[in-house]
């Protein structure tokens, strides 16, 4: 299954089809509205010279353009809609089954938190060799006490210039203790919010 953590690997959205351990295509396109704007365009094509250079066959013929709805489809889905219910400055990222979905409120949203995507995801701020990536985050979990935690959605934020939003789905005891360790780890001062999502409800630290 895709997740945000394995989203650049043989796991993920590289496809190994001559089994030789080296990335050679994605799984599914880069699927865009047929009136996609300028913005739009700019970070799919970002996005696939991001994905070619750890894949040894990439082209223009990962881009699919669409009219009318596609009903799940394989790979990564841009879209900004001016009804979705986040800020104006925000940018969410979240995993669908065989999907990455990329959804802004606004062009400029989608261009600045585009740099994100093909520019410092997996890691958290700095892309460096020993800095935080979502690996980190997913180890991290098991000592916030948390069972069966996974990564489900950020959100970027064009003001805080970055990743300012964790949603996790996870089964925990106490939402409390969980807000003090993490508040404590190398993650904890940088993020804004941090959501648990559980089966009836969801806690916000």
């Amino acid at each position: 299954m895709l997740t945000l953590e394995n989203f650049y690997s043989v796991n993920g959205i590289y496809e190994d089809k001559n089994h030789d351990g080296l990335p050679d295509g994605i799984r599914g396109k880069i699927y865009l509205q047929k009136n996609a704007s300028d913005t739009e365009k700019r970070l799919a094509l970002n996005l696939l010279a991001r994905l070619a250079y750890d894949c040894t066959a990439m082209s223009v013929d990962n881009l699919v353009f669409y009219e009318d709805e596609i009903k799940n489809p394989e790979g990564i889905l841009i879209h900004v809609d001016q009804e979705a219910d986040i800020n104006w400055d925000e940018t969410r990222i979240f995993t669908k089954e065989t999907q990455l979905v990329i959804l802004a409120k606004t062009q400029e949203a989608l261009e600045v938190n585009g740099l994100y995507l093909y520019g410092r995801m997996p890691y958290i701020w700095e892309v460096e060799k020993e800095a935080p990536t979502f690996s980190t985050l997913k180890e991290l979990l098991p000592k916030l006490k948390i069972k069966n935690g996974a990564i489900e959605e950020i959100v970027l934020s064009q003001k805080y210039k970055g990743l300012k939003e964790l949603k996790i789905s996870a089964e925990l005891d106490s939402v409390e203790e969980a807000e003090q360790i993490f508040k404590k780890s190398c993650l904890g001062q940088n993020i804004q919010r941090l959501i648990f999502t559980r089966l009836d409800q969801e806690e916000v630290i």
